[in-house]
């Protein structure tokens, strides 16, 4: 199937449906202060520019990318996940390889995946974890 793609950009929760979502190359940009839930199969996900705020994935099949956030609380499950210049995040994940911390991360947790939302299972088979 066609990937499109999806762009979020927000300062209070935002929740897009998992049809929206479907394999869709995902970008949050400028979210200050949001909860954004992305329950779905995804492509990918490019998170940028974004301050105190929690990102909730559903499983994301390619790479997960962080870059200049701030504060950010990020729960997902993802092939790959990759941080630039970013400070004070926590992240919670699921990830068969070791997430890569590049120039400019400081201040960052790793923790264990720790959520459960209705469909997720299915989510899992279809992006193949």
């Amino acid at each position: 199937s066609q990937s499109t793609e999806a762009v979020v950009s927000t300062q209070s929760t935002g929740v897009l449906s998992p049809d929206t979502l479907l394999n869709h190359r995902v970008h949050v940009t400028h979210c200050n202060d949001a909860s954004i839930y992305l329950l779905s199969s995804i492509r990918s996900t490019s998170v940028k520019q974004c301050s105190r705020s929690t990102l909730v994935t559903g499983p994301i099949s390619g790479t997960l990318y962080l870059t200049g956030c701030i504060n950010m609380r990020i729960i997902s499950i993802a092939r790959r996940v990759v941080l630039r210049n970013c400070h004070g995040c926590k992240l919670y994940l699921l990830c068969p390889s070791r997430p890569l911390l590049l120039a400019g991360c400081n201040d960052i947790t790793l923790a264990p995946y720790n959520t459960y939302y209705r469909g997720l299972a299915g989510h899992l088979s279809h992006a193949n974890f």
